[in-house]
């Protein structure tokens, strides 16, 4: 796995296993793994940032081929530039230290694995919002249903 599939897919990972096994695990596993995910995600988006301003170019990163049909080849494809690694570098930053700070502030909430996986889901819609304006009107739907449960409402 590369530099820029982590810095997307690292907090999926983490949400998957806080949400699927946050019960197994216990709620504080939960918090420190999303959570370490996350800085982790958040130190690689600093790298590339170092890396896409050094080079001043465009990197296209093959995540995997969607639909290839006679002539028809439609890929899922990370396009980087300069733009796109400083709001990865925003939002990975911000929404680590907002999870940092919530582990002390939902340490009374008897379902903190949930969540924390659905708060690292939205900081991984946040970051798939900015990287791609494609298909930005399902993202921003996602990431409102995210944001709403988070909340509680």
């Amino acid at each position: 796995m590369g530099t820029y599939h982590a810095i997307v897919f690292f907090p999926l990972i983490g949400a998957a296993i806080a949400g699927l096994f946050g019960r197994l695990i216990g709620d504080r596993q939960a918090e420190y793994f999303t959570t370490g995910l996350l800085i982790l995600s958040a130190l690689l988006s600093c790298i590339s940032l170092i890396n896409i301003g050094m080079d001043g170019g465009t990197q296209k990163i093959m995540v995997l081929n969607w639909i290839s049909s006679g002539g028809l080849d439609i890929d899922w494809v990370l396009r980087i530039d300069a733009l796109t690694a400083v709001m990865l570098v925003v939002i990975t930053c911000v929404s680590s230290l907002v999870h940092v700070y919530s582990i002390g502030y939902m340490s009374h909430d008897p379902h903190r694995a949930r969540f924390f996986a659905l708060r690292v889901l939205l900081g991984r819609q946040q970051t798939m919002h900015c990287r791609s304006m494609a298909a930005m009107v399902s993202r921003w739907n996602t990431r409102s249903r995210v944001f709403y449960v988070t909340r509680g409402s």
